[in-house]
């Protein structure tokens, strides 16, 4: 496994793609605030549904503690071996 929440992952790659995109067109330079866009959806994922996920994991499944405990969050790493 690299990464509990892979959906979240992909949605944030999606955002950050159309933010590349803008900043590939020129129009980055004239809407700086598109970068919050982006921004935000990383904070949103990474410090709210994480975290609820993971809780409604834990109490559903009894080796979900086991999983957090070795496998990144949002961003797909290497498995850690405990």
């Amino acid at each position: 496994r690299y990464s509990r929440h892979p959906n979240y992952f992909g949605e944030c790659l999606f955002w950050t793609g159309q933010l590349a995109i803008a900043a590939a067109a020129g129009v980055l330079s004239s809407e700086r605030a598109l970068v919050v866009g982006p921004a935000f959806i990383w904070l949103f994922f990474r410090a709210a549904s994480v975290p609820l996920m993971d809780k409604r994991s834990l109490e559903r499944r009894e080796d979900y503690k086991d999983v957090m405990a070795t496998t990144s969050a949002l961003v797909p790493w290497p498995t850690t071996v405990k």
